[in-house]
């Protein structure tokens, strides 16, 4: 989904899953402390003129806002986004040399704590959605915020977690076209259905904060619930173990949940909206497993969403398993 629909939109239990399952615990929290390599004591900024992560750490803590735009960064530990902080890892290039990557890779758990942001990984894909005209047309997904093209883009990230991805009461996590051999667990946050624009999201796309993931791989479990945010969504997501998507609160269009494979059990129940395709053009989610509650495999979906703000006509909606058996 494009940052842009985005702001368009806003504005207009049986998996076996146990929710919880891994947590920012005290313990973890305080493990993140450690000086990185090189002697510094972590990065702090400001969402306007944030700090700069570059080469290797050990452990690391984010106390205000920090980018990854100045080549690859490594952290062998753990890296904790402190309460408040904000981490961008939007970018594809070192931008100081204008050459290279900027790949961020973690090898412990990445934690973003209560009321922290992040935004991780960006790609070339292209994708046909649903415009305001009614008709599809074929626009990138997520471009890196460095791309010289963003109409046609061609950078990429590769970042990889290594250990779980845990956001506990986070303003939004956002996760594209990154590994996480873990599992990846966000448990409540957002800031209310307002739709505000606010922090990181303001500052590079001026959008009100979200969640989403999108055309990853996860090893383990992927677990989204009791967010109450503007939007949530989560697309073409490869999850190894089970997904749930459960008691999440959004404005209109939000809880899009489309062409995910999933190789264990797949829940969704008490979305407010319920789960639906929007804009997304998407198509249904592969389940190896159980599919069940609002994406179950006998579950029929309107595309486009009713709630998406396309006009039909001039488009014909059609109707679409929520999910189909994994073959």
């Amino acid at each position: 989904m494009r940052p842009t629909w985005r702001a368009i939109s806003c504005l207009l239990g049986t998996s076996g899953l146990i929710i919880g399952v891994v947590s920012a615990s005290p313990g973890l929290a305080a493990a993140a402390t450690a000086l990185p390599a090189g002697g510094s004591q972590g990065c702090t900024g400001t969402v306007s003129s944030p700090g700069t992560l570059s080469g290797t750490y050990a452990n690391l803590v984010i106390t205000g806002a920090c980018v990854v735009d100045a080549g690859p960064v490594n952290v062998t530990g753990n890296l904790t986004i402190a309460p408040g902080g904000a981490l961008t890892a939007i970018f594809g290039q070192n931008d100081q040399t204008g050459s290279g990557n900027s790949n961020l890779t973690v090898h412990g758990n990445l934690v973003v704590d209560s009321g922290a942001s992040m935004m991780l990984g960006c790609y070339s894909l292209v994708l046909p959605l649903w415009t305001g005209g009614g008709t599809l047309a074929d626009l990138p997904d997520f471009p890196c915020a460095d791309d010289p093209n963003q109409n046609a883009p061609t950078l990429n990230t590769h970042d990889v977690v290594d250990g779980n991805l845990v956001s506990n009461n986070p303003l939004g996590t956002v996760v594209h076209n990154t590994v996480i051999r873990g599992n990846a667990v966000e448990n409540g946050g957002g800031a209310g259905t307002g739709c505000a624009a606010v922090g990181i999201f303001n500052q590079y796309f001026g959008l009100p904060e979200y969640s989403d993931y999108a055309s990853n791989t996860v090893d383990g479990n992927l677990v989204i619930n009791g967010l109450d945010t503007c939007w949530m969504g989560a697309f073409r997501n490869t999850v190894r173990g089970n997904m749930q998507v459960t008691n999440n609160i959004g404005a209109p269009d939000a809880a899009e949940i489309a062409n995910n494979i999933v190789y264990g059990n797949l829940t969704c129940s008490g979305n407010n909206p319920q789960v639906e395709l929007g804009d997304s053009d998407g198509g249904p989610n592969e389940v190896a497993g159980n599919a069940t509650g609002e994406c179950g495999f006998n579950v029929m979906l309107p595309n486009p969403g009713p709630d998406s703000g396309v006009p039909c006509p001039p488009c014909t909606v059609t109707m679409q398993p929520a999910s189909v058996k994994l073959h």
